[in-house]
């Protein structure tokens, strides 16, 4: 009596509970029939070290585990790019563990059967050691198969140490069970080696889903034209669709208009039953004859919780009109999360063969003639494949229904090379790769050049036919048929091949004439996709260039042209995020431009494109996975590479052999980044993501376009996107080839002013001198430049040479030029805080220094650091105040909050260019030196941030109450310095009256500029300066340098007092802007 589960030893059986469990593909080594013809599954691997293991490898009396569980998924995902799955997941676990054979068993569930496509068998659920490894779940290992109570000889290897090894998917659900044998002589599994297993059958739970995709019927609409007579019609289909798009439910609801009744279809009781009152979401559906995709239902119209249930999921409802009835399938909560436009589509393609299924009872002599029936089941089903754009899947499609339909073993489609007068397949049943032949020779040459229908009983009676094919295969060809494809201009684009009726027959008249009309359809579908892909071609070209012409020729930022282009991008397919990553020189990736919604994953998901080079999506399920994985620090997941989505440089593999996931990568890419919050943001949002590699015209990596959107991203999407990547590739390229010719101009500007003598000296150049008197007086004019920016550099070496500065500090022409040159680069192009101003401020400095005689009490070093700290102290500055920024939450706003934002952005700026060597002034410094001017410097740009004003004439009028301030006491040359430095920044008011006037307008003009965001952000205005509609110019001068500026004056005068003519000067033209506003308010009285 056998004894059950509970009943059997585990010290003899070798029972051992496990913890997870996977499955795969692979061949090994056996001495067992295999089935040569199995689906793509590799030749048996005999006696080899690095396949199955080796005889001698194994006599020894220690075993080694020959690579990690997770590195053992990663061959098994490599693999199941070459290979079947069986096959895969044999050659995997052979390259893990020592062994002689490994097979794989597939459940078979419908059958209630495991079956070995390797060795061509199969068992049922009971009677061998397989079965009971199968029910009981756990790894079995049998030191001697033959006496185990369950042993079956025909299945369960005799004289050898056994091991079985179920894979279960996340439900616990058994899809593989994996047979691993050595030699009786050989060591017996050791629970090391077990133990090994169990880890990675609980990878392969993990990541199940991706491997194993639901069985989907490819001739499904075929099917539904083929119900056997006696069948009920709407059971079969329920069943199928329920099948074909793996849903939990289908109902059928149907509304006869003679009563205004609703029934739904019973399939346990085979008949409609009627309905009380409507039919819920589908009456809709009913009413309006309009098909429904519903994320959700529960807020639907028509909602009925008795009819659509009470759980909020997805619903595609399809109206369908048969005889006196209008018929609504209903397919309720799909597998996959969600219904796509491909799903609305196909059932959309379907309706016609379903309600032609619905008004027959499956026998085709109820329509009349058979061929008429096949015809018009051929262009049902044609119909519902039009929408198939992307050739490598609509073509095995095609002759996939193809031999289906006229029962043959064999079929090719050849399409026509024009340009190089060739024949070439794009589909080869039976052959590795494709065949080019010349357009004359052979039977398809004879129909492509003459048009000609060719039927040929006997291939080998008939002279056309090349026989070459057959002898390099070992194939026979006994009979076959030719029929030309026309497109829509009537020429020859290809020919179908069907070569041998299974059934023995030659090919009848109406065998040819389902050709024809097959063809027809043929031509069409691939004018289609030719047209399609020439569309994609043209709108890449035209982007290319259009776009080119337009944005990369105007004078806009590589991050304004690269904000259009993912602004674009993401508006076309409706994504939720649009970002583009750069490849640094480490080989990292960080962001450089991204709309919409944050980045949640970091570069998670776009450091696999660095790494693999192609286009690749990530469905939802896909997303939640690797992200959880990434979460939970999975080292097998930490990277997850292309993936079964679908790559664009990959063609579509057959849904027989295809795999979900190609290869997982060690985790070596950076995913620092990734958002702790992503795995929920993830799953809440059903996000998908495609990214594409952005490659210069040279074939360089520089970045990763990476698309989320919160729907499906089809095939279609990416290809279009695609075009959008190329143009971004080309700016990015363009960006570089400008950052190029940038340098070239400097280099340009320094042959033009300085002769190749001067750039080693220090003093100033011939033609970038100035009179000094220009640069040292109180009515310098920094606007007077606008058409001349050379005429800012030549003041700039002027001051400098002024004090002697270059040679003191060891500084060459050249590098002050270039120096100049790039920190000019920085400011942008802002109606105040630009370039210009930076200028000016260094000018009044100068007149500061000289007019106030403490020039001579001052040291080289601290001039050096007041005039580079005047010249840097608003580099990039974006003409938006620091309040501004922290109460938009600005990226500065954010990064620099509670501190002086815009002020600690110039600091980085300015340590930024001086830190580069070419651009390196201070390079001739020691370390204390160079750690004593950046301290200067720093503190003296932070000490404009106007927020501090008023603390600042606070402490320093303290101090020189007290009497304690002289320029002679080292630790107050600070004070002097910022001091000047203050009031050089807001020296405009301080500057003959015309050119304060003019300052006044270009900083108003600022303010308005952050008015009108603030207002169109729909924020409050930060200052009253900021209305541009209700300003009163003059007014508000009078509180600007009666409150802010006259006091700070003041405090310099009394610190410098030589210094009083700035405050005279301010005073007069204070006495200028009373007599504006008492003038303007006299005339707004009313007389």
């Amino acid at each position: 009596m056998r004894r059950g589960h509970y009943g059997i030893d585990p010290r003899k059986y070798g029972v051992v509970p496990q913890a997870g469990n996977s499955s795969s593909r692979l061949a090994s080594t056996n001495p067992r029939k295999y089935n040569p013809y199995a689906l793509n599954i590799i030749p048996v691997v005999k006696g080899q070290p690095k396949q199955a293991g080796t005889t001698s490898s194994l006599q020894t009396h220690k075993t080694e585990i020959k690579t990690s569980p997770g590195k053992t998924m990663d061959k098994l995902f490599e693999f199941s790019q070459k290979y079947s799955l069986a096959g895969s997941i044999e050659l995997a676990l052979a390259n893990y563990i020592p062994c002689q054979h490994v097979f794989a068993w597939f459940d078979r569930e419908k059958s209630q059967r495991l079956y070995s496509p390797t060795l061509t068998k199969s068992t049922n659920y009971q009677n061998s050691v397989l079965s009971f490894c199968y029910k009981t779940k756990e790894i079995i290992a049998c030191p001697n198969p033959a006496i185990h109570d369950f042993y079956d000889p025909m299945i369960d290897e005799s004289n050898c140490s056994l091991l079985y090894l179920p894979l279960t998917d996340r439900r616990n659900k058994v899809l593989v069970i994996v047979q691993i044998t050595r030699r009786a002589d050989s060591p017996m599994f050791s629970s090391e080696e077990i133990e090994h297993l169990m880890k990675f059958a609980a990878k392969f739970r993990t990541y199940s889903t991706l491997l194993f995709q639901p069985e989907v019927d490819p001739l499904f609409p075929i099917s539904l034209t083929q119900i056997k007579k006696g069948s009920n019609p709407f059971t079969v289909v329920v069943d199928k669709l329920r099948h074909f798009f793996v849903c939990q439910k289908v109902d059928i609801y149907a509304y006869t208009a003679a009563d205004q009744s609703y029934s739904v279809y019973n399939r346990e009781k085979q008949e409609f039953e009627k309905l009380q009152g409507t039919a819920g979401i589908a009456t809709i559906a009913l009413k309006n004859q309009i098909q429904l995709n519903l994320e959700r239902i529960l807020s639907a119209e028509g909602y009925d919780e008795h009819i659509d249930g009470n759980k909020d999921v997805p619903i595609l409802v399809q109206p369908i009109i048969a005889d006196d009835c209008i018929y609504a399938i209903v397919l309720r909560a799909p597998e996959k999360g969600a219904f796509n436009t491909s799903d609305s589509a196909k059932l959309n393609g379907f309706s016609s063969i379903i309600g032609r299924a619905f008004t027959s009872d499956g026998d085709p002599a109820e329509a009349g003639d058979l061929l008429a029936e096949r015809l018009r089941a051929l262009l049902e089903v044609a119909e519902a494949l039009s929408g198939v754009l992307d050739i490598d899947t609509l073509v095995p499609m095609i002759m996939t229904r193809a031999c289906q339909l006229l029962h043959t073993e064999r079929c090719s489609l050849f399409l026509v090379d024009n340009e190089k007068k060739e024949l070439i397949t794009r589909f080869q049943g039976g052959l590795n790769k494709s065949i080019r032949i010349p357009m004359s020779r052979g039977i398809v040459g004879y129909t492509v050049t003459t048009g000609n229908i060719v039927n040929i009983p006997d291939a080998y009676a008939d002279p056309r036919f090349d026989q070459s094919v057959d002898k390099k295969t070992g194939y026979h060809t006994r009979n076959l048929v030719t029929v030309p494809i026309f497109n829509n201009r009537n020429d020859i684009v290809g020919v179908t091949e069907m070569i041998n009726k299974i059934d023995g027959d030659c090919f009848d008249d109406e065998d040819l004439k389902m050709v024809v009309a097959f063809n027809v359809f043929c031509g069409i579908s691939l004018d289609n996709a030719r047209l399609y892909q020439a569309s994609l071609d043209l709108t890449r070209q035209l982007r290319s260039f259009v776009d080119l012409s337009a944005s990369l020729n105007k004078t806009k930022s590589i991050n304004e042209v690269i904000n259009e282009i993912l602004s674009q991008a993401k508006v076309v397919v409706h994504a939720a995020r649009a970002t583009i990553f750069l490849s640094e020189q480490d080989g990292s990736l960080t962001p450089f431009e991204s709309i919409g919604d944050p980045i949640n994953h970091g570069t998670l998901f776009a450091s696999q494109m660095k790494q693999y080079m192609k286009t690749t999506i990530f469905n939802e399920t896909e997303v939640q996975e690797i992200v959880a994985c990434e979460q939970s620090n999975d080292p097998l997941a930490a990277t997850t590479s292309q993936k079964g989505g679908t790559s664009l440089k990959m063609s579509k593999r057959s849904s027989s052999s295809s795999s979900r996931v190609s290869v997982l990568f060690d985790g070596n890419s950076s995913s620092s980044m990734t958002s702790t919050n992503s795995v929920s943001s993830a799953m809440k949002n059903g996000e998908s993501i495609v990214i594409f590699s952005l490659l210069t015209t040279s074939g360089k990596f520089i970045g990763v376009m990476e698309i989320s959107s919160n729907s499906k991203i089809l095939m279609e999407d990416a290809k279009l996107i695609d075009c959008f990547a190329v143009f971004a590739a080309i700016s990015l390229e363009r960006s570089e080839l400008r950052e190029i010719a940038t340098l070239g101009t400097i280099e340009k500007g320094i042959k033009d002013w300085i002769k190749p003598e001067e750039r080693a000296d220090y003093n100033v150049p011939e033609k970038l001198k100035m009179d000094e008197k220009v640069f040292i007086c109180r009515e310098f004019d920094a606007q007077a430049y606008d058409n001349n920016p050379i005429g800012w550099f030549q003041v700039v070496f002027g001051i400098f040479n002024h004090f002697d500065l270059l040679r003191e500090f060891d500084i060459s022409n050249e590098k002050f030029f270039r120096f100049l040159s790039a920190i000019s680069a920085t400011y942008k192009k802002v109606p105040y805080h630009n370039w210009r101003h930076a200028v000016d401020v260094t000018q009044y400095v100068t007149f500061e220094l000289e007019t106030s005689g403490i020039v001579s009490k001052l040291t080289k070093f601290d001039i050096f650091a007041l005039l580079v700290a005047a010249i840097c102290h608003d580099a990039n500055h974006d003409g938006f105040t620091n309040v501004y920024n922290v109460k938009a939450e600005t990226p500065l706003g954010i990064l620099f909050k509670n501190q002086s934002v815009m002020e600690t952005h110039h600091c980085a700026m300015a340590i930024s260019v001086i830190s580069k060597e070419e651009t390196n002034i201070f390079a001739k410094l020691n370390a204390e030196q160079y750690k004593k001017i950046w301290t200067t410097i720093i503190n003296l740009i932070l000490a404009t941030d106007m927020a501090k004003h008023f603390t600042f004439l606070k402490e320093i009028n303290g101090i020189m109450d007290e009497g304690k301030l002289s320029i002679d006491n080292p630790d107050d040359v600070s004070y002097y310095l910022e001091l000047i430095l203050k009031c050089a920044d807001i020296s405009n008011v301080s500057r003959p009256f015309e050119l304060a006037d003019k300052w006044c307008d270009v900083l108003c003009e600022e303010f308005f500029r952050q008015g009108d965001l603030e207002m169109a952000q729909g924020m409050q205005y930060t200052s009253d300066l900021n209305d541009r509609s209700h300003l009163n110019k003059p007014k508000s001068q009078i509180g600007f340098y009666t409150f802010v500026c006259l006091p700070l004056f003041e405090a310099a005068a009394r610190a410098m007092p030589p210094l009083q003519c700035n405050v005279d000067q301010i005073r007069s033209n204070l006495e200028v802007w009373k007599e504006r506003t008492a003038a303007q308010e006299k005339q707004q009285t009313p007389a």
